[in-house]
């Protein structure tokens, strides 16, 4: 599975605003993942959580899972 992208997360809430108050962060984290190319795993399964898997970590992240925890 591909991991999620800058892209996914404005098109999902809309703005890097509406973005960054949902994760409770700077709109300057966003910025700088969109500049990074990549979204750090932990946040990504953050964002997986909050969107109740309508946004889908990347592989990459599966070592950081709770063991027997089932993907939304």
């Amino acid at each position: 599975m591909r991991a999620m992208n800058y892209a996914d997360i404005l098109d999902h809430f809309g703005t890097q605003v509406a973005a960054a108050q949902a994760l409770k962060i700077n709109q300057s984290n966003l910025s700088d993942w969109k500049g990074r190319g990549s979204i750090p795993p932990l946040r990504q399964l953050e964002l997986e959580a909050l969107t109740a898997g309508k946004l889908k970590a990347g592989s990459e992240c599966d070592k950081f899972r709770v063991p027997g925890h089932q993907a939304a």
